[in-house]
């Protein structure tokens, strides 16, 4: 199974998009992380997936978590979300260690049915309860502002993961339909950083 470690170029790209946007001083920035056809805050608008396929992302994340709590390693300093849509995990949270960072990747690279992992780990302290409870209140507000708008079309179905402060946009849509939601949420209170992990049907 091919698994993406973007943490490196992630770091090149927030680095220069942060800088932009302070410049600008307007929008948070959006970087796509990929293409193909335990979180701070979750949400799912328009939940259209097959029941088994539903059943099957829920059983990969719970036997993830389960993997990674189980693990005596990973029991100090380690606050990994793993989220899980048609088969495509995108990893996020704080690890402490890269040591820490590959054996998160081997439990769940192990799972059977994933087709890719999205590789967020930072390494860095756990987030704080304030802002976990803060990405909680962004994630409500994203998903607010995508039912709310008009033209958002009923074949967009978009699952929504934040993690101090940028906001996961995951899902099977069209690239203009990503297009239309990453302008919504660029504009979204509490959004800092936008990162795209759809799959593209187009």
């Amino acid at each position: 199974m091919r698994i993406r470690k973007l943490k490196i170029t992630i770091g090149i790209l927030v680095a220069s998009l942060a800088a932009t946007t302070l410049l600008q001083g307007c929008v948070a920035p959006v970087l796509v992380a990929g293409a193909a056809a335990g979180v701070a805050g979750v949400a799912i608008i328009g939940e259209q997936r097959p029941v088994e396929v539903a059943l099957d992302d829920k059983n990969i994340e719970s036997r993830a978590a389960q993997a990674i709590n189980d693990d005596p390693a990973l029991a100090k300093d380690v606050k990994v979300g793993v989220t899980s849509y048609y088969y495509v995990v995108l990893l996020t949270g704080q690890v402490p260690n890269e040591a820490a960072r590959q054996r998160v990747l081997q439990h769940v690279s192990s799972i059977g049915k994933i087709t890719n992992i999205h590789d967020h780990l930072e390494i860095a302290p756990p987030a704080l309860f304030s802002q976990r409870s803060r990405d909680a209140r962004t994630t409500a507000r994203v998903k607010r502002a995508l039912t709310a708008e008009d033209g958002m079309t009923s074949a967009t179905y978009i699952k929504v993961v934040t993690e101090k402060d940028t906001a996961y946009l995951m899902g099977r849509v069209h690239r203009e339909e990503a297009e239309q939601a990453s302008a919504i949420v660029q504009n979204v209170e509490g959004v800092s950083m936008i990162v795209l992990v759809f799959e593209y049907l187009d």
